[in-house]
């Protein structure tokens, strides 16, 4: 639920809302990966580069153990 009203506040451009939601989303569930993507966008937006990156990384390192949908 986190992850999908995260989504919700970025298409609305509320950024900083939006973070909080996909910071609450992958804080139960760390292995999911989506929102860490979602999460970069997010900051890329607010120009937190350095913390996009990061959240960018996470996102390749959880895809790449096959962790990149809800479903897994």
């Amino acid at each position: 639920a986190h992850y999908q009203l995260g989504l919700l506040l970025e298409k609305r451009g509320r950024y900083q809302e939006s973070i909080e939601q996909l910071q609450n989303a992958v804080t139960l569930k760390p292995s999911f990966a989506d929102p860490y993507y979602a999460l970069g966008r997010a900051y890329r937006r607010l120009g937190d580069n350095k913390k996009a990156r990061e959240a960018f990384d996470t996102f390749q390192k959880l895809k790449k153990n096959g962790t990149a949908s809800a479903a897994k």
